[in-house]
């Protein structure tokens, strides 16, 4: 009988797969697969005889871990948000998976019903959502706002660099966006909280706290319903500086491989996270 799992671990040429149900098997590995993908394989009908005690045994064991992986699964250990006009948000598990996508307007829920993330690591994530509609805003709107929340820095490290990655090579298969601008904020669950208040998601969030230092009237009701690329015009405006000066504060790079604005990850990135998440440093 044909069955579908998901790969959970592959060690010493076998995988360890949680199939639909929630129970385990191990089978031998192919070449192609690894972990977190979601396969196909046939499960023999089990034969009553000798080794039938054991074989219940087993049985047993692997369902008393079913629940337990598949809770594993489930839960997210990391945030990744994005910005242009559409505002998405993604949840990754432990196995570097995304689990939920969120669509935070109308130009966003278009995208997410049309692109298949689910299952998927998060640079096959972004490469649906590109292809299901994100890449024609850039041509109106050059700015892109990324914000990550895991749960250590050497974590939060590996998704800004996977970020950077993805977003410059699928930058290249656009001519005319190539010369967008990435902003990458590391935020805490406190900003995350606080944004969530606001029903925005945090890269947004960080983008109106910028346009508060130069206007600090600025209420975040006011521009929650902005772009990405509106609310940083408005930042320009204000601060008399053109876009260079404009995200200084974030973990910044344009696209296509061009610098733009220094890498600033290990100092301006953390001030900022500091001065506005009140204290959520990582442990």
């Amino acid at each position: 009988m044909k069955k579908t799992g998901i790969i959970l671990e592959i060690k010493n040429g076998k995988a360890t797969i949680m199939k639909s149900g929630g129970e385990f098997i191990s089978l031998p590995a192919l070449p192609q697969w690894q972990k977190g993908d979601t396969v196909s394989f046939r499960e023999k009908t089990p034969a009553f005889g000798r080794r039938s005690l054991a074989a219940a045994a087993c049985v047993l064991f692997f369902l008393s871990l079913s629940s337990v992986g598949y809770g594993l699964w489930n839960t997210p250990v990391s945030l990744v948000s994005l910005d242009i006009n559409p505002s998405i948000e993604l949840q990754i598990n432990r196995f570097d998976r995304v689990i939920s996508c969120r669509a935070y307007n109308r130009e966003a829920q278009v995208i997410v019903e049309d692109s298949a993330v689910s299952g998927h690591s998060l640079d096959r994530a972004l490469t649906s959502l590109f292809s299901g509609g994100l890449e024609s805003y850039l041509r109106s709107s050059p700015y892109i706002t990324y914000s990550v929340q895991a749960k250590n820095r050497s974590e939060e490290k590996d998704l800004i660099s996977v970020l950077k990655q993805s977003t410059d090579a699928l930058l290249s298969r656009y001519p005319e966006t190539e010369r967008a601008t990435v902003d990458i904020y590391p935020v805490s669950e406190e900003t995350v909280s606080s944004a969530h208040s606001h029903h925005l998601t945090a890269g947004k969030y960080m983008t109106i706290l910028q346009l508060q230092e130069v206007l600090p009237e600025a209420q975040v009701e006011e521009y929650a319903h902005c772009s990405i690329s509106e609310i940083h015009q408005e930042i320009e405006k204000c601060s008399g500086h053109n876009s260079q000066g404009s995200g200084a504060a974030g973990s910044s790079h344009q696209g296509h491989g061009h610098d733009s604005r220094s890498e600033t990850e290990n100092g301006g990135t953390q001030e900022r996270e500091q001065k506005h998440a009140h204290g959520g440093d990582h442990d």
